[in-house]
């Protein structure tokens, strides 16, 4: 059991940097393009460059039109920092002393219903916009079953805590 608490307190700080990274990428990158603060245009128009803060150095090229710098940019990293920030609450669930606590399942719930509920139609939205890669589709597969996995685990986590209770109502 000590070396499952040390993975999940290991990804529980490697998911959290991740989530914190997603975001602060997430509100730059919006506040570069709203404002065209830290902004190159290049290629004809093209391409726009966002610029890391404090040098005029590229750090993200992203193509100069309104859809793909919503769908294909500025969507998938504030998508990613939810998924991090939940796998981190995920991951802390693990660290717990008790597992099966109506918080642990409300944080494996959060997990799957947005695993499940959120990928499959942010896709098919921007799929009206730009064009989704195969890639895209295989992630949002990938979620799906993650979901689904995490659905199974919340629900052992349920009967755990049913468990628990009637143990606790026993003592």
């Amino acid at each position: 059991m000590r070396n499952s608490k040390l993975v999940a307190k290991i990804l529980f700080v490697l998911c959290k940097v991740l989530a914190v990274f997603y975001l602060i990428l997430f509100i730059y990158s919006a506040f570069c393009l709203i404002t065209g603060i830290r902004t190159e245009v290049s290629n004809d128009g093209n391409i726009m460059h966002i610029l890391y803060p404090f040098i005029d150095s590229n750090f993200m090229n992203v193509d100069n039109h309104l859809n793909y710098k919503i769908f294909s940019f500025l969507v998938p990293l504030g998508l990613y920092a939810l998924f991090f920030y939940l796998a981190s609450n995920i991951s802390k669930v693990f660290t717990q002393e008790k597992l099966f606590t109506k918080k642990n399942l409300k944080q494996l719930r959060w997990f799957y219903v947005c695993n499940l509920l959120i990928p499959f139609p942010v896709a098919i939205i921007a799929s009206f916009f730009v064009e989704v890669d195969e890639s895209v589709w295989m992630l949002v597969f990938v979620h799906s079953i993650l979901g689904v996995i995490t659905y199974f685990l919340a629900q052992i986590f349920y009967q755990g805590l049913g468990l628990q209770d009637e143990q606790d109502l026993i003592i």
